[in-house]
């Protein structure tokens, strides 16, 4: 999964963006390609597994 981030810190949703995804590398792929239209935004890979309170960031940019 793919979380955004605004300026500020917070989580946030562009509308129109994928954000599931099968493999990291297709993940981390569409990350660098939104980061480039969305240069005031974060973005992270993360694992949200339903054991955990907080998903895991694997990537962040």
């Amino acid at each position: 999964n793919v979380v955004v981030f605004d300026v500020y810190g917070k989580e946030s949703k562009i509308d129109g963006i994928r954000t599931e995804f099968k493999t990291h590398d297709v993940a981390w792929s569409f990350m660098k390609q939104y980061k480039e239209m969305y240069p005031l935004y974060n973005f992270a890979m993360v694992s949200k597994q339903q054991k955990l309170e907080k998903p895991t960031i694997f990537k962040y940019i």
